[in-house]
């Protein structure tokens, strides 16, 4: 509904240009502006961690296709050679 009002008002300023509607138009825009300007900035500005935590859902949401199918092999390397990779990047240097 307030944009509608803003129409009306814009309409009355655009046949009028005589009256302070013109003013409350420009005072109106020059708001809505500041707000728009505002509502980017916080979607832009990220929490600390945020883009870290927004690539683990997606690589969650990735996978999920593969947890839905437990039994579909993942990999072709048998148990053994997959422990030997564990341990191998495991170990600290």
């Amino acid at each position: 509904m307030i944009s509608h009002g803003c129409m009306g008002v814009a309409a009355a300023a655009s046949s009028d240009p005589a009256s302070n509607q013109r003013s409350k138009l420009s005072s109106a825009v020059r708001g809505l502006t500041a707000s728009l300007n505002g509502l980017m900035d916080a979607f832009s500005s990220a929490a600390p961690a945020q883009k870290e935590s927004d690539m683990a859902v997606r690589t969650i949401q990735g996978s999920l296709a593969l947890l839905k199918e437990g039994t579909a092999p993942v990999d072709t390397t048998n148990y053994f050679q997959c422990s030997e990779q564990v341990m191998a990047s495991s170990k600290v240097e």
